[in-house]
């Protein structure tokens, strides 16, 4: 009896939210890292070598390769198979966190703490993706790194 509420319940849990097409998930990332680079670009802060093409270098490029990556990742640490819809809205979800932790000293006119920022918000990012994946990615990178010299 209790088995099958569960399986039944199992079953509904597909219904709750159905992830957009890859492909829309990858256009809103290059979206975001546009729109940063233009924000540089009117705010005239871009002339500098140090901020040229970061909306796309430390935005869209790793978000990127976090959708590209994600699901070979999953399946290679004998997790359960990830389609690239959810691959790529996980990779969304995490470059919009990191775009709003490390603009966030902005707001306060703090703008020399962005750096701090922006590491901390990759170091929360990844944390909540491995929350996401269920720990598999966790067991993969802690093996790699015991096994180094």
């Amino acid at each position: 009896m209790v088995a099958d509420s569960s399986s039944q319940l199992e079953g509904l849990s597909a219904l709750i939210m159905q992830a957009p097409s890859w492909r829309r998930s990858v256009l809103l990332i290059c979206l975001f890292g546009g729109a940063i680079e233009l924000m540089l670009l009117l705010a005239g802060i871009r002339q500098s070598e140090l901020v040229a093409y970061t909306g796309i270098l430390v935005f869209t490029v790793p978000a990127l390769f976090a959708a590209a990556v994600t699901g070979p990742l999953v399946r290679w640490g004998g997790g359960n198979d990830i389609t690239p819809d959810w691959s790529a809205l996980i990779a969304l979800g995490g470059c919009i966190a990191t775009i709003l932790i490390t603009f966030s000293p902005v707001l306060l006119l703090a703008t020399d703490l962005v750096v701090l920022f922006f590491a901390a918000s990759m170091g929360i990012v990844f944390f909540l993706r491995i929350l996401l994946l269920g720990g598999r990615l966790w067991i993969i990178i802690s093996g790699i790194f015991c096994s180094l010299p």
